[in-house]
């Protein structure tokens, strides 16, 4: 599969606005890099991709509409050039293990089946990390994750206990990878996968969202509309200076932080909602 690669360069002060550029063209995901990422020189690149056969044109003119001081680069680039690679050896990622479908483990934890190639991300980046620590202190019976990917953190949730996850995902081809993984390890009867937010009610009782500090914001009141009363919602896909705002901005929402968990940079959020119908009643 080709895809093209659309990289922003900015000054430092026009990252806000070439997110917002790439996220107004649907883009799955991104990755900025500045000054928090070793760049020096007061720039920095804000880097997406598209499907391969996206119009050049048309997306330079949306870019420029949007974000007329970026410098504008777009570049084919062979998806398996970013494919998950799984080690030959089973990897213990916090409290379970992830191998390759015939890799023998030796090991108590858990294990989750990923076929490598079929998607970004083998589960081993500190943002999947951390996400994967805090879902396996809970216990979900409906959950939802957000940006599911490899449908590794849905996955996670079937192995908590959910009875029912619905994978959210607007790449086509992390859908079919969230599909062949939830049937790999036994879960296509409780892992749904889609291209949409679904509807707010019924609530579910874990959300998780693994994402970038942009859609996380933008998000916000959507992902908290779907956390049950006295749900959890557990964020990850920020860097640590990000952490303090996005919580500020899902308190306002009504949730409260009930812990957070940092690593190489990056942050996890875990949020709880507490409606005035879900506290205990007191004589």
């Amino acid at each position: 599969m080709t895809l093209l690669r659309l990289t922003l360069e900015v000054a430092a002060d026009g990252v806000a606005a070439a997110e917002a550029a790439c996220w107004a063209l649907g883009v799955q995901g991104l990755c900025v890099r500045d000054a928090e990422t070793g760049r020096r020189d007061g720039r920095a690149e804000v880097v997406a991709w598209l499907d391969g056969e996206a119009d050049g044109e048309a997306v330079r003119a949306q870019i420029a509409a949007r974000a007329p001081a970026a410098t504008v680069r777009l570049e084919p680039e062979d998806a398996t050039t970013w494919t998950a690679t799984l080690p030959t050896e089973p990897l213990r990622v916090g409290p379970i293990v992830i191998a390759a479908p015939g890799v023998a483990v030796h090991d108590p934890a858990p294990v989750l089946r990923l076929e490598p190639g079929l998607a970004f991300g083998s589960g081993a980046h500190p943002t999947t990390a951390l996400c994967i620590d805090r879902l396996m202190s809970l216990r979900p019976r409906r959950a939802l994750d957000v940006g599911t990917g490899t449908g590794v953190l849905a996955l996670v949730c079937v192995l908590r206990g959910a009875r029912e996850v619905i994978a959210v995902d607007v790449d086509p081809g992390s859908r079919a990878a969230a599909r062949r993984h939830a049937a790999l390890n036994d879960a296509a009867d409780r892992v749904r996968v889609v291209d949409a937010l679904p509807p707010a009610e019924p609530g579910f009782d874990v959300v998780v969202a693994n994402l970038y500090v942009g859609p996380l914001a933008s998000l916000a009141a959507e992902l908290v509309a779907r956390v049950a009363p006295g749900g959890d919602l557990v964020l990850a896909g920020l860097g640590v200076d990000h952490a303090a705002a996005i919580t500020a901005r899902y308190a306002d929402l009504g949730l409260g932080l009930a812990g957070r968990s940092d690593r190489d940079g990056w942050a996890c959020l875990h949020l709880r909602r507490v409606d005035v119908d879900a506290r205990p009643a007191h004589g």
